[in-house]
């Protein structure tokens, strides 16, 4: 027999209780169930990531970009006027922000192309660039609109995509500095197939990649680098319309008992953290998985945050695959206080309609 709840008359999350039989067992078991296959998809997905752009490509578009601006900013600058002289100041300003993220792009060519040579390299892959390189007209007009164009560059509200290339160079290892500077894209869930009928919205940097997931509870993933990197995003949305709690059970719910029964097998527990987020009581569990696909074993660091609203479990679920050169305590820090920024920036639509 299922008796209703108090959550039912205030429309804060519907629960419910099952008599005679061990519910949180059951909980746990599918939960168990649910955070492995999620798992196993993200390592899937950053191991052969079909959308991802490869990383020589990604320098190429980043050089592209900026060498574009200054092309575009050389050829609008002949026709002589105040405007033009606004435009050259405004391009030193883009210089001194991202010439570096250029230079580091640059030695990806360089490491990746024998007898590298600038010059002769733009000129022999100028058809693959040539779309960086605008149409601009010798007027004012022009010179106003293109300031404008990389005054968006300097204060993270230019939207082309062509530019998130230079992005992914002038923060790399240091992604929250991309975030708190307002270089980030938006995720809706609005209307998504596999969204469960939620709408619910995250910030992520610009530079990283969002893809459709191939699991039915998983909406989407973001992972760094644009493809290439170990960082990784899943949004995830399980509905427990059927199976819930009560009122006590919420509470209970998210506590450091509960997140190390539903940790996936051959996990090792680091932390869990109470949270609140959109006004609801969250969690946040921090655990290392083992994990084998074929014959390669993967070492997966795991920020899970979750929160239930509404009888469905939200699921922020940020990973961090430790298989790299890179020691494990250096690119922890490097991206788990992203993941508590991206977390933060969740925001429930569907609380204020």
């Amino acid at each position: 027999m299922l008796l209703k709840n108090s959550y039912l008359q205030n429309n804060s999350p519907t629960f419910f209780i099952f008599k005679g039989c061990n519910y949180k067992s059951i909980i746990k078991s599918i939960l168990i169930l649910f955070f492995a296959i999620i798992l196993n998809n993200i390592i899937y997905a950053q191991t052969s990531c079909p959308n991802k752009i490869p990383y020589v490509n990604v320098a190429i578009k980043a050089m592209a970009f900026y060498e574009g601006v200054r092309y575009n900013v050389e050829k609008i600058s002949a026709y002589k006027s105040q405007s033009t002289n606004e435009l050259q100041m405004t391009l030193l300003r883009f210089e001194i922000r991202f010439k570096s993220a250029r230079d580091s792009a640059a030695n990806v060519l360089k490491s990746n192309f024998k007898d590298y040579n600038e010059s002769l390299f733009f000129t022999e892959n100028f058809k693959l660039i040539d779309s960086f390189y605008l149409s601009v007209k010798l007027d004012e007009y022009s010179a106003i609109k293109y300031k404008n164009f990389i005054e968006k560059c300097l204060d993270g509200t230019n939207t082309s995509k062509d530019f998130d290339y230079l992005l992914s160079f002038k923060f790399k290892g240091n992604p929250i500095d991309e975030f708190n500077s307002g270089h980030t894209s938006i995720y809706s869930t609005l209307n998504h197939n596999k969204a469960k009928g939620t709408n619910w919205k995250i910030k992520y940097p610009k530079s990283w990649i969002c893809m459709e997931a191939d699991r039915p509870n998983i909406i989407t993933k973001i992972i760094n680098d644009f493809g290439n990197g170990p960082a990784g995003i899943a949004l995830a949305v399980k509905d427990l319309s059927n199976i819930t709690f009560s009122n006590a059970d919420l509470e209970s719910f998210f506590n450091e008992k509960s997140a190390k029964e539903m940790m996936p097998p051959n996990s090792k527990f680091i932390l869990y953290k109470k949270l609140v987020i959109e006004s609801l009581p969250a969690g946040k569990s921090i655990y290392i998985t083992e994990m084998q696909r074929m014959d390669i074993i993967f070492k997966i660091y795991t920020v899970n945050y979750s929160f239930i609203y509404k009888s469905k479990l939200y699921n922020v679920i940020c990973t961090i695959s430790l298989n790299s050169q890179q020691a494990e305590r250096d690119i922890i820090s490097i991206f788990t206080p992203l993941f508590d920024m991206v977390f933060n920036s969740v925001v429930l639509a569907d609380k204020y309609n």
